[in-house]
């Protein structure tokens, strides 16, 4: 008989619910701190960065968002994509939400448009996409926002964003019915109630036996502004 004594990586799983203000150094690779990893690597030298925070509240009035803190990060055309790790979840609903804006949609080509924040499985199966893209072909000047089970978004058209507005969404994977939702700068006036408000988008036919990871995705210059 013998002793082997072998290596092996583990995740980080943070519990949840995690707020993540990106208070780390500005102009810093995200994945340069310990709440991120690589989910996959690109030959295409971009990493997402720490970046001072430039963006101002949506909601002003009535039951709005705390005021903003920390930095953010930023995402430019292709590149590599960072993840966190949470405790997974195998029932109920997993939730994400965050404010966004988009600056530069001047290569932001791809007719389909594209995709860049993700809940996923460890083993990157992509359960809920959240996508953004152009109603009018390659204007650059507006963007819808979406949401996938798969490669093809269902758009929500209600709602249309310009360039550098900020945009609250909140995103959901539900482990018991594989329903995913989208809601779109959701009222003020919904937030923190027990039962939550028609979403602008939801789809069933998800796939997902369990969420443990939220994916920041840089996938091409053609399908990420």
């Amino acid at each position: 008989s013998c002793d082997v004594t072998r290596n092996i990586s583990s995740p980080i799983c943070y519990p949840l619910p995690i707020l993540e203000t990106f208070s780390y150094t500005a102009d810093t690779d995200l994945i340069s701190n310990p709440l991120w990893q690589d989910a996959s690597t690109s030959s295409t030298p971009n990493n997402i960065q720490v970046k001072a925070s430039t963006l101002g509240s949506y909601y002003t009035s009535g039951n709005q968002l705390p005021a903003f803190s920390g930095n953010m990060v930023s995402l430019v055309g292709g590149g590599s994509d960072p993840y966190i790790g949470f405790e997974g979840k195998t029932s109920g609903v997993v939730y994400a939400s965050f404010t966004f804006h988009v600056t530069d949609m001047s290569n932001f080509s791809n007719a389909n448009g594209g995709y860049f924040a993700v809940l996923a499985e460890s083993n990157t199966s992509f359960r809920s996409r959240l996508w953004i893209k152009d109603p009018v072909a390659n204007e650059g000047l507006t963007f819808n926002v979406g949401i996938s089970t798969g490669s093809t978004a269902t758009i929500h058209t209600g709602f249309t964003a310009n360039l550098a507005e900020p945009v609250f969404v909140v995103m959901s994977y539900n482990l018991d019915t594989d329903e995913v939702k989208l809601w779109t700068v959701p009222d003020a006036a919904t937030f923190g109630t027990n039962t939550p408000p028609t979403a602008n988008v939801t789809l069933t036919g998800g796939s997902g036996n369990e969420i443990n990871r939220f994916i920041l995705r840089q996938d091409s210059t053609s399908e990420t502004p």
